[in-house]
């Protein structure tokens, strides 16, 4: 006789629903506390796109 082979189905979708809005909650925080200015580019995010600070290609133009 095998053993009872107890089914977890509801219990998984059950979880990943909860996992799913826990994601949703983190993601409006996340607007709130850092809102995304439309008009920026997601490019630009290096330190070296900042305007107060330079790099040798900065003092190098005449080479380009």
């Amino acid at each position: 006789m095998k053993p009872i082979q107890p089914n977890y189905t509801n219990d998984l979708k059950e979880i990943s629903k909860q996992i799913t809005e826990l994601a949703s909650e983190i993601q409006k925080i996340k607007e709130l506390l850092w809102p995304e200015d439309k008009n920026s580019d997601v490019v630009e995010m290096y330190p070296w796109h900042l305007k107060n600070s330079t790099t040798t290609a900065d003092f190098h133009e005449s080479e380009k």
